[in-house]
This record gives structure tokens, sequence and C-alpha cells, in this order.
């Protein structure tokens, strides 16, 4: 996916219902003397493959991070970073947020910041920024969320904008007056852009942990007031929230908690529908708790079937739960074939429109726990197929490969993107690879 000789740390890619794609990624151009990555893009399409990849941030000692990446159903892509930057008159903000647009088969020369001198003018570093997301409609409007959490009280929280008629208006907080800092934002908007749904993680005062808020966008009526959709039902924090949404607005929401108070971890899902959220439950548990989370990804169809992907901590479990408008949720379902004993846990799922779904995972395999990612396609009409090796990667010279990320188009054709060690080392480069599905 690139040829530059400079490690890959990070990546992303969304995948369009026609088949077109965009993945960015980080590159580490530190020196001795300072931090530096620079931000990367390359888009595909399905008749002629993928692109001539575009740089950003490549000059200069104000370094990137965080990247993100939307794409709607017309194959036009926006992709956001973290650029650290001088504060802006009148603020202690060091940091903005880039942008650049995919329109047409064409990139923008130069990237544009969202956040103006007005916009969370109190916040510090780029790190107290601990979370975004993007949301890009078929009209080319955007939605943008993010979290902050600081020393100070005045910039904590969730936040939105929006951007409408080419212009970027200011950011609001989802909460007036929030003084806990908030985490793990997810965006979810509908392809028309009329209805969105956010949700987070944000530190209760009172109560001393952390609770899932929700808020969910209408057109003309803009955001609500955030609100809390656990129901407070377990000990202890709550966490790892995702969201996925239907064509017409209806959401599903899952979270990490704990019932038992540490002997067990849960997934609680809830559904936004007909203007309110229903009773959490829980749809899957595990006996012993994640240190890197139990969820791994969720998915959701235009018709709102969603699809959760687990990493239980007991080995080779890797699980998918399916839920149904009609039926509910189903009992999870083990993804990687019997013989695969031993995974080391990393994996997600993408959904096209019509129903389908794949899963992508890496597992560690045979007598030298030699490094594969595998994936496994569901199709709406006669459920899961075989599980396939993507690639493979001998663990004896030391060498590893990561984050396994992958989307689907209405076609059913799938891209899985990840990072590969390109020599061994104790800490070697990464590249960043792709692999199709037809």
């Amino acid at each position: 996916m690139e040829a530059d000789a400079q490690d890959v740390t990070e990546h992303r890619i969304a995948v369009s219902a026609n088949g077109t794609a965009v993945a960015v990624w980080l590159e580490d151009r530190s020196t001795g003397t300072s931090e530096f990555s620079s931000v990367h893009a390359r888009a595909y399409s399905p008749a002629t493959g993928w692109g001539d990849p575009v740089a950003f941030n490549l000059t200069g000692s104000n370094s990137a991070g965080k990247p993100e990446v939307a794409i709607n159903a017309n194959g036009e892509a926006i992709v956001v970073w973290v650029q650290v930057g001088d504060p802006a008159a009148g603020t202690s903000r060091r940091f903005n947020i880039a942008s650049v647009r995919y329109k047409a088969g064409a990139w923008d020369s130069a990237p544009t910041n969202l956040l103006s001198a007005s916009d969370i003018p109190d916040a510090g570093f780029s790190m107290d920024l601990t979370a975004h997301q993007i949301a890009l409609d078929d009209a080319g409007d955007a939605l943008y969320a993010f979290t902050v959490a600081t020393i100070l009280d005045a910039p904590d929280g969730a936040w939105a904008k929006r951007y409408r008629n080419g212009v970027w208006e200011p950011a609001a907080r989802f909460l007036t007056g929030a003084s806990s800092e908030a985490r793990d934002i997810r965006l979810a908007a509908a392809p028309n852009g009329h209805t969105a749904t956010a949700v987070w993680k944000q530190y209760n005062n009172s109560s001393n942990k952390y609770r899932v808020l929700a808020s969910e966008y209408t057109e003309g009526a803009g955001w609500s007031a955030g609100h809390a959709i656990d129901a407070d039902l377990a000990l202890g924090s709550y966490d790892n929230p995702r969201v996925a949404i239907a064509a017409n607005g209806e959401t599903t929401a899952v979270w990490e908690a704990s019932t038992t108070g540490g002997t067990r971890t849960d997934v609680y899902a809830s559904r936004f529908a007909g203007g309110t959220w229903s009773q959490p439950t829980v749809v899957t548990s595990i006996s012993i708790g994640r240190a890197d989370g139990f969820i791994a990804d969720l998915c959701s169809d235009a018709a709102g079937n969603a699809m959760l992907v687990t990493k239980p901590y007991d080995l080779g479990q890797i699980a998918a739960t399916r839920f149904s408008v009609s039926t509910g949720w189903a009992q999870p379902e083990r993804i990687p074939p019997e013989t695969q004993s031993f995974i080391v846990p990393q994996a997600s799922v993408a959904c096209n429109t019509k129903g389908d779904a794949m899963v992508s995972w890496r597992a560690a395999l045979g007598p030298t726990n030699s490094y594969d990612i595998w994936a496994r396609p569901y199709a709406a009409a006669s459920g899961w197929g075989t599980a396939e090796q993507i690639v493979s990667l001998p663990s004896s010279p030391g060498l590893t490969l990561r984050s396994a990320l992958v989307g689907l188009d209405d076609s059913s054709k799938a891209l899985t993107v990840w990072r590969q060690d390109n020599q061994p080392g104790v800490s070697p480069p990464q590249s960043l690879w792709s692999s199709t599905f037809k």
C-alpha cells in the first residue's frame, strides 16, 4: 500500500456501497530530538484498483495523529486528523483538526482546519482530545464529534460540529456545563444526513465512575442534550461504547460493564427506535475481563440488522452475535475454524446495506505461533461462509502483523488492510498491506 521506508503506526479504512474505498495512515518520521508523524491516504476504485497515494504534513515540526475517515454512497470521502500547531490568537489550544476531501477522483491540495478560534479555546494539548469521529452524508455534508479530557473543566465533555453550505458551524457541547472528562466517542449517521447518533463515556463525579451517554441528531432540530443510556445496571465503570445506525435512523448501541463487579465482563445493548432507548440487556459475557476490551467492532445494514464481534479472553473464541430487527439478538457464533486453537485476538467487522457482513481477524497458529490474518463472510440469504486465510507471516524471524480492518460494498466485495513487519528486529518498521475479496 505504500513504498515509504518509514514505520506505519496507525491506519483506518472506509468502503462505500459502490465499492470505492479510502485508506488513511500515519508514518513515523521522528528524529532523535522530536516526535513527528506524517499523514497519508489512498483511494481505491473497483474498476482500476488503488490510485496514487497522497501525503500531508511531511515537513515542519508539528506532528499529526488520530486519523479517521468517512465515505458516502457516492464514493466521496473526508479524512480528518489531529494536527499539532501553535495556538490561535486568544486560545491556549495547541492543535486543530485538519481535513482533506476526496471527490470526483481528486484530493484537496491542502488541508482545511475544522476548529475556529472560538472552538474549545481552553483546551491545551492534542492529547486532551481523547477521541473523534467524522460522518459524511450523500449530499457531501458532514457531522463531526469529539471528546475532551483536560485538567480544566471548561472544555471537558463531548462536542459536535456540523458542516453545511460549505461552512463548518461553531462547536457545541452535547451536555452544557459538563465538568468531567469524556472519552471514546462514536458517531453514526444515516446516509441522507437527517439523523445521527453519538455515544461516549463520561465520568460521573457523584458515582465516581464512567457512564455511557448518548445524543441524537435530527435535521432541523439539532442534537439532543447528552443523557445516560446505560440505566446504571452494572457495578463499576462502563466502557468501550460502539454505535451503528440504520437508514431510517434507528440505532444499535453496545458497551462493556461488569454486572458482578469484576469477575465477569458483560456486553450490554440498547436500541434507539421510535424516539426512545430500550432498556439495556446483556447479549454476551465472559468470565474474565480483557485489558484491551471485550468488544471488537459493531456494524449495521440499512434495515438496522446489526453484527457485533467480540474478543473473549478464552483462546480461539472470537465470536459474532447478530441482531435481527424481527427476532432480536441471536446466540454468539464462533468465527475461527475449529482447528484454530490459539488466537491473539484482534478483529473487525463490516456490513453492507443489504445485510451481508465480513469479519477479519488476526490469529497466531501452529507450533511456531506464526501470525495469520483470516476472514469469513456472512450472507444475509444463506448465513456464514467458510473462513479463509489472507496471509501468514512466520514468527521465527521475529515478524508480526496487526490490526486487520475490513470494509464491504454492496456487491459483497471486501477490502482488508493491516500493518506488517518488513524486516526482523525488536521494533521493526511496519508497512501497510491490503487484500481484496471478490
